[in-house]
């Protein structure tokens, strides 16, 4: 089910820069929510990231699993991310085109460095800050998960609670990072674009993976997280809720203005909503059994099969949405401009994911599974 998770991650990112390069912020209800869906659709995507690649790890641990060599680890992530992200990069530099790419700072776009300087993170394939972010939470979680196994070799140290904790701590302390480097001032990037900014959501993911492996091996689900579970649709629900009960009444600004234009409450309670957010959506699609709504739902082929393409999706779409809007695609459409350009921008987007996917992502995954092997 955590394919569906990703094609609703990617699709969410998709309607927030809809919405805005289209400038439907003035729109009532579309214009007032959409600009902040996006956040949570990477949320979604982070937090499955980490659960994913951090769960093996603590199999090896508490499961008598085997344990994922760090060699093997980072030779499945090159290939996972590079190829993919290279080919786009030519491709969309030479059509439609992209600033600054085949310039004297090719090095930053192909090396995933485009976040750490302001006159970068704007060019390139801009979405990519998020590889970037990714690609520090590679390095970051093996050095944890090589911290875990030597203290758990010390005769059990490293327990389930000791390591839930300290993820708590992280999540605090990521949350506290964002608060000190505020919405204004020259560091603010840091916070917005760059993984120190998103360590509290990895956090959440890399718990729940400790909360899977828990109960594999005869534990049970934690109080807050077995109701979730159980009732999939309402821990949805409470998704919504706190979506909405954030965006409508904090009266944030529909805009994705650099800096943001947020107070600095606005700036925290957005983010830690964004987190909690994310993490409801995903836990029924872990932990939940059945055939509820929720379960069906993401069980389907066709959003399963987005989700397997969901890395060239994202990689390709907001190339694709500007240049429909600068050949006047809303004019095409009449009398619903706005939905017209979105479902012409979704199909082009799955079929170069489609693409990207068959030509470039397999043969390379593959790979990764013969190497493996």
């Amino acid at each position: 089910m955590l394919d569906g998770i990703r094609a609703l991650g990617a699709l969410s990112v998709f309607a927030t820069h809809a919405a805005v390069l289209s400038k439907s912020q003035s729109a009532p209800i579309y214009g007032r929510i959409a600009p902040h869906v996006g956040d949570v659709g990477l949320g979604m995507l982070m937090c499955v990231s980490a659960f994913l690649l951090y769960r093996p790890f603590v199999a090896a641990r508490h499961a008598e699993a085997r344990r994922p060599t760090f060699r093997a680890f980072a030779r499945n992530r090159v290939m996972r991310v590079v190829p993919a992200y290279w080919s786009a990069l030519v491709l969309l530099s030479l059509y439609p085109g992209l600033k600054a790419v085949f310039s004297g700072d090719a090095w930053v776009y192909f090396g995933f460095l485009a976040p750490l300087r302001q006159e970068w993170a704007f060019n390139g394939l801009t979405p990519a800050w998020t590889l970037h972010v990714e690609l520090v939470f590679y390095l970051s979680m093996a050095t944890w998960a090589a911290i875990a196994i030597r203290a758990s070799k010390r005769g059990g140290a490293w327990t389930w609670r000791r390591e839930l904790a300290v993820l708590a701590l992280v999540w605090a302390g990521g949350n506290l990072f964002r608060v000190l480097v505020g919405v204004e001032g020259r560091h603010y990037l840091l916070a917005l674009i760059n993984f120190p900014g998103y360590v509290d959501i990895f956090a959440l993911g890399m718990a729940l993976a400790l909360v899977h492996v828990r109960l594999q091996v005869g534990g049970r689900l934690p109080r807050a997280i077995a109701p979730l579970a159980k009732w999939p649709l309402a821990s949805w629900t409470l998704a919504l809720a706190l979506f909405l009960g954030v965006v409508i009444g904090l009266d944030l600004p529909g805009d994705l203005a650099y800096p943001p234009t947020y107070s600095l409450g606005q700036w925290t309670a957005r983010h830690i909503m964004v987190g909690f957010a994310a993490l409801l959506i995903v836990v029924p699609a872990i932990f939940s059994e059945g055939s509820s709504v929720v379960v069906r739902f993401l069980g389907w082929s066709w959003l399963r099969w987005m989700g397997l393409v969901s890395y060239g999706f994202y990689l390709y779409h907001l190339p694709i949405l500007r240049e429909l809007e600068n050949h006047g695609a809303r004019t095409w459409f009449h009398p619903a401009p706005l939905l017209g350009e979105v479902v012409v921008g979704v199909a082009l987007s799955l079929a170069l994911a489609a693409l990207s996917f068959y030509l470039i992502e397999r043969p390379f995954l593959a790979r990764k599974s013969r190497a493996r092997a």
